[in-house]
């Protein structure tokens, strides 16, 4: 029976990933004096090593070479990384969100709402009829724990739901000022 270390591996697997890596920085720190005895900077200050020890293939790293940043890399990795680093992420969440409303509250409800913005972690949902406002209003404290699930807890703090507008009464390029029809709606 062999005798484990404290991170299960043998005194003998321990010590031969020890000399791996240490062979591996061995390697790499002679690969990087061959390319600067080449280029001739084999005496150079520290400012022109930096040069050399960022350029395309000559990465740093705890086991030695590795990927260079320089390498070919997937677009959606790519795109993942960029919409994380801009801030876009909570709003393409949103987006996704208003594209596939129906999943949220379902078939028939979907048909009547729409959302119609988020900002600052407030959702406003705008229905065809109160009915229907009613409707979502019930449906309220499921459609958060499902939006929290999906966009995280702090994303959306509050849903505001609307009814339909009134009709408007300014017609054309001109309008006379005023209130116009006294009728109430909604």
């Amino acid at each position: 029976m062999r005798a484990l270390g404290k991170s299960g591996v043998s005194p003998r697997e321990a010590i031969g990933a020890d000399l791996r890596a240490q062979r591996a920085k061995e390697m790499d720190r002679e690969y990087r004096r061959m390319i600067l005895e080449k280029i001739g900077l084999a005496g150079a200050n520290p400012d022109q090593l930096q040069l050399v020890q960022d350029s395309p293939g000559m990465v740093r790293s705890r086991e030695g070479v590795g990927p260079s940043p320089w390498d070919p890399q997937r677009v959606g990795d790519l795109s993942r990384r960029f919409v994380r680093q801009s801030g876009w992420k909570t709003m393409l969440d949103i987006v996704d969100v208003k594209n596939h409303w129906e999943k949220y509250v379902g078939p028939q409800l979907g048909a009547h709402t729409k959302v119609e913005s988020y900002r600052e972690g407030r959702l406003v949902v705008r229905t065809d009829s109160t009915a229907w406002a009613t409707q979502l209003k019930m449906l309220l404290p499921t459609l958060e724990k499902k939006l929290a699930q999906r966009l995280g807890p702090d994303t959306v703090r509050q849903v505001i739901i609307r009814g339909p507008l009134g009709p408007s009464w300014k017609f054309g390029a001109r309008s006379v000022p005023g209130r116009g029809p006294r009728d109430t709606y909604g």
